[in-house]
């Protein structure tokens, strides 16, 4: 995984909105952006961090995309809650050849095959080793759960 702590935060958000079992078929079978987004927005997230989610979903590389967007040249357009405002309510992807809304986009969880190695931590990053070991171990069961 590219961003394991924001696979693990999209997730969580799945599973507290539809449940465990909601969840892991939305991303292992696919769903559409604007599931997804719908998602965060009902997750107990701040505004900034739902964003964030929202354009790392269509650029970290952790999640299958259709239309295939890697062969053009695409931008994001976020939509707002109201003129001035800082809370994101929708995205469109914007193309040379036409816009995409949310609810055109497919995703769905790009599982490897192969376990991702683990990174040498330094003695004085203790605390941020135990916190990545917890979210890789969530992302661990997630991946195994999505198997079955």
């Amino acid at each position: 995984m590219h961003d394991p702590r924001a696979v693990a935060a999209i997730v969580g958000a799945l599973r507290q909105v539809h449940g465990d079992g909601t969840a892991r078929l939305m991303l292992q079978d696919g769903m559409t952006l604007e599931a997804s987004i719908d998602a965060l927005l009902r997750a107990p997230l701040s505004d900034c961090d739902s964003a964030r989610l929202m354009r790392t979903t269509l650029e970290s590389g952790d999640f299958d995309i259709a239309p295939d967007f890697t062969t053009y040249v695409w931008h994001l357009k976020f939509i707002y809650d109201a003129p001035g405002s800082f809370r994101v309510r929708d995205i469109v992807m914007l193309t040379e050849q036409r816009a995409f809304s949310s609810a055109e986009i497919g995703l769905r969880l790009r599982v490897s095959e192969e376990p991702e190695p683990r990174p040498f931590v330094t003695p004085r990053a203790e605390h941020t080793a135990d916190c990545q070991s917890l979210v890789a171990a969530r992302c661990n069961f997630v991946r195994k759960e999505l198997e079955q």
